[in-house]
């Protein structure tokens, strides 16, 4: 079920680019989800000693620095959104100076 899951998100973040600006923050968004809750589902199998240590916290490790991963890229394409919304200072045109 994960493996499915996985190849579904990563098919998504290759075609980025036939999304809109806030489709592609949702589906970012959706991936810190996911990545996020993978993470909680590790550390849980662990506190139920379904899986060893070593697994754990390799797995929430391996979660959570998609999680990292995720929100960084999420920042800076609303970071790059702001920008090309801002309005641009022009330099002043010939009529403006006196």
């Amino acid at each position: 079920m994960f493996a499915i899951r996985n190849a579904a998100l990563g098919l998504g973040l290759q075609r980025m680019d036939s999304f809109t600006r806030p489709q592609q923050q949702q589906f970012l968004a959706v991936n810190i989800v996911m990545d996020s809750v993978d993470a909680a589902a590790f550390l849980a199998a662990g506190l139920r000693r379904d899986v060893s240590r070593t697994s754990t916290m390799l797995s929430a490790a391996v979660a959570l620095s998609a999680v990292v991963a995720g929100t960084t890229a999420l920042i800076e394409h609303r970071q790059a959104a702001a920008q090309e919304t801002e309005p641009t200072a022009t330099a002043p045109s010939n009529s403006d100076r006196k």
